[in-house]
């Protein structure tokens, strides 16, 4: 008789940091429809938990209550311009910058010679954020095949940190 076991499927938990309503439900339907039928190498559906907040501090929350109860956060996306808290200062702090297991991606239409600019740069370059940050400008080539791409790089991550044999479910 041949056994089956049957693999649970990985969970993601996805922080959208955006402070305008229809751009954070435009991201998150993009995230939703990335996942459709979205599966690791092995053939381990992919799933995901998406959470929208308002601004950086929101969002920063978030990912603290997510961790206190033991939830990784694989995905934030955020905007740069944000009240309460921007995307620069929330992408600095360091509960996500030291976190190599949460891929940081920034969209944002901000000017390529502004200050703003410039200080995207500057966590370009941060050796703690050099693995897992990316920044997209307005028409620079964010494209949906690249969501899919980083979701599916993030499941295998999760993969790979997982007891053997077992995927991890949080």
């Amino acid at each position: 008789m041949v056994s089956f076991t049957k693999t649970q499927p990985i969970t993601l938990h996805i922080v959208i940091a955006e402070d305008e309503a229809f751009q954070r439900a435009t991201i998150h339907e993009t995230v939703n429809r990335a996942l459709l039928l979205l599966k690791t190498k092995d053939g381990i559906e992919i799933r995901a938990v998406v959470y929208e907040c308002e601004n950086g501090q929101l969002a920063l929350e978030k990912i603290k209550e997510l961790r206190s109860h033991g939830h990784r956060v694989s995905l934030l996306l955020t905007d740069y311009e944000m009240p309460e808290m921007d995307g620069f200062s929330l992408v600095n702090n360091t509960a996500i910058k030291h976190d190599k297991n949460c891929q940081v991606i920034m969209i944002s239409a901000i000017p390529n010679e502004s200050a703003e600019h410039n200080k995207v740069a500057q966590l370009e370059n941060d050796e703690a954020l050099a693995s897992h940050f990316e920044f997209h400008g307005k028409g620079d080539g964010f494209s949906f095949r690249h969501l899919k791409e980083v979701l599916r790089a993030s499941s295998e991550a999760r993969l790979d940190t997982s007891p053997r044999g077992h995927s991890s479910r949080f």
